[in-house]
């Protein structure tokens, strides 16, 4: 599995986001959106926005203008919905 924080800077959130991210152990790189192209395709979430190959895990899908990620998760909910998607990832598809 691969964690992409995509973030703004001066995001409120993102630095909180980070803790938690840093608080369950989790492997993460980051992205900021203020050094990507403006037709950069990570330019469309919202700030801050965690990836797991891809897909949101939390954050949101935008329009290209920053905006802010206001519902962050627990460290509960967290590590429920990355053990789920790596549950789901881990089922073998059926004939």
């Amino acid at each position: 599995m691969s964690y992409v924080l995509v973030y703004f800077r001066g995001c409120p959130n993102a630095a909180i986001a980070e803790d938690l991210l840093n608080d369950v152990g989790l492997e993460y790189t980051t992205v900021c959106q203020d050094d990507l192209p403006a037709e950069h395709k990570l330019r469309a979430f919202t700030s801050p926005t965690l990836l797991e190959d891809g897909e949101i895990v939390f954050g949101s899908r935008n329009d290209g203008a920053q905006a802010c990620s206001l519902d962050l998760p627990s460290e509960r909910e967290l590590l429920s919905r990355i053990c789920k998607e790596s549950a789901d990832s881990d089922k073998a598809p059926e004939s």
